[in-house]
């Protein structure tokens, strides 16, 4: 079965933007302080519920995407690629380790909250993305 976490991270590792902002500090969870460079932009995922689907094999998955940045306007230059990634999104597939994912769609599902992270004591900016991703592999 597909992972669609590791699918949405491929996803968002694969955009030449979301790159020249975060390079390939990208997540489940926040590597600073073990490869990460205090002050770096970050882009955290990891799951925050969903709405099972129970007679279709695909996954409707809500992520907490966290923009992490030297300061709020460098976290809220990480949360703008997230929300072009949304709105320039078309259907694609990625590579994973349990095969060939189809991402049917990738949408903001919240309005952003600025925080600050206090471990590592850094801004960031919260905001909720939804994922309908097949569960199969389709290579």
């Amino acid at each position: 079965m597909i992972s669609a976490l590791e699918a949405v991270i491929a996803y968002y590792n694969q955009l030449p933007s979301m790159g020249s902002q975060v390079g390939e500090q990208i997540a489940s969870r926040h590597q600073y302080g073990d490869g990460w460079a205090l002050t770096s932009k970050a882009l955290t995922v990891k799951y925050s519920g969903g709405v099972p689907e129970l007679y279709v094999p695909d996954q409707r998955v809500r992520f907490d995407v966290r923009c992490y940045g030297p300061s709020a306007f460098g976290a809220d230059q990480v949360y703008r690629e997230v929300v072009a990634a949304s709105r320039n999104f078309v259907r694609t597939t990625v590579i994973t380790v349990s095969g060939l994912a189809l991402i049917y769609a990738l949408n903001i599902d919240s309005g952003p909250s600025a925080l600050r992270d206090p471990d590592v004591d850094m801004d960031l900016i919260l905001v909720f993305v939804e994922a309908l991703v097949a569960e199969q592999d389709i290579s």
